[in-house]
């Protein structure tokens, strides 16, 4: 069942069942599946990269954190940081799409309309993406 969600100027209808549902269907996230050192770095700190307003947001539309479709990473830049960029697909559908950005710190996230095909779990479902940036430092050793 579609429940609508006012995020700043956006508005979507979601479906936390059906997405909740195709989580469990998929085994291995993006950055487990890649394996990069890049991949590898995000991993790592994945349990702290997210800010408790983010998680709540991916629980209120049925997303388990720990299965990322994609993430990406830049850097590193002069202050030893990275930025991470990535993105998590849910069952759900643009209302009025607006050009809302959250920003927590140095985390910021948006509800996406613009993605690589989704996991083969969200198959003949109207799907969308939370996306987020960030900064994480460097914590594993390179190889």
């Amino acid at each position: 069942m579609m429940t609508r969600l006012k995020l700043g100027d956006q508005e979507i209808a979601h479906d936390r069942e059906l997405t909740a549902a195709a989580y469990r269907d998929i085994s291995v996230a993006g950055p487990e599946k890649c394996g990069c050192a890049g991949c590898r770095n995000f991993i790592a700190q994945r349990e702290s990269a997210y800010p408790q307003q983010f998680l709540s947001l991916l629980d209120q539309l049925g997303i388990d954190p720990k299965k990322e479709g994609e993430v990406y990473e830049s850097g590193p830049f002069p202050d030893g940081t990275h930025v991470y960029g990535g993105w998590l697909y849910f069952a759900g559908r643009m209302v009025t799409a607006g050009e809302y950005l959250v920003e927590t710190g140095p985390f910021k996230y948006f509800i996406g309309t613009r993605f690589p095909p989704p996991p083969k779990a969200f198959a003949g479902q109207a799907v969308l993406t939370v996306e987020f940036l960030t900064t994480l430092l460097w914590v594993i050793e390179s190889s």
